[in-house]
């Protein structure tokens, strides 16, 4: 009786084994049939999309060639407005330098009529007179060139007064 209770026991199994089974082999082929549906699926996405992603990568393509042609008129534009800008440093440039030139000459040639009128107005005493500015810079560090120019001048007119006439220079009385 066991055998007979076991052997109904394993046949009710195996037909739930079975039944089981069979409703496994179903799922599978669903499973296959979504498989199936879903390549074609993709396959035709792939295509499409394939499709247009290559319009969309020409036309990225030539939004890039386009960015590429506008940015090359940019740069010949920024290149004309560094070479306008050089010509206006340029022109600054030799603009100071003529002017610092200038002042260089206008300096000396006013060294020149200062020391030159100095010299005529001090006459014989011109020696002492030198000496004169050299303590006097060196005591009050005075400038040199305006100094013998206010010397210049206030002997020239001490010199014109009679009293200091005969003697020619002030500093000798």
């Amino acid at each position: 009786m066991e055998q007979d209770r076991l052997e109904v026991v394993i046949a009710a199994q195996a037909n739930q084994a079975n039944t089981a089974l069979k409703q496994l082999v179903g799922q599978i082929n669903n499973c296959a049939a979504a498989v199936t549906s879903l390549t074609n699926n993709f396959n035709n996405l792939g295509n499409t999309s394939l499709n247009n992603t290559a319009k969309g990568i020409k036309k990225i393509d030539s939004g890039l060639n386009g960015f590429a042609s506008k940015m090359s008129k940019v740069s010949r534009s920024m290149s004309s407005v560094f070479n306008v800008g050089r010509i206006y440093l340029m022109w600054n440039v030799t603009k100071r330098l003529r002017d610092t030139l200038y002042k260089c000459v206008t300096l000396s040639v006013d060294f020149i009529e200062t020391t030159n009128k100095f010299e005529v107005s001090m006459g014989r005493n011109v020696d002492k007179a030198y000496k004169f500015q050299d303590a006097l810079a060196g005591a009050f560090g005075t400038a040199r060139t305006d100094m013998m120019e206010f010397q210049a001048t206030f002997n020239n007119i001490m010199s014109a007064i009679p009293r200091f006439k005969r003697r020619g220079f002030l500093w000798d009385f």
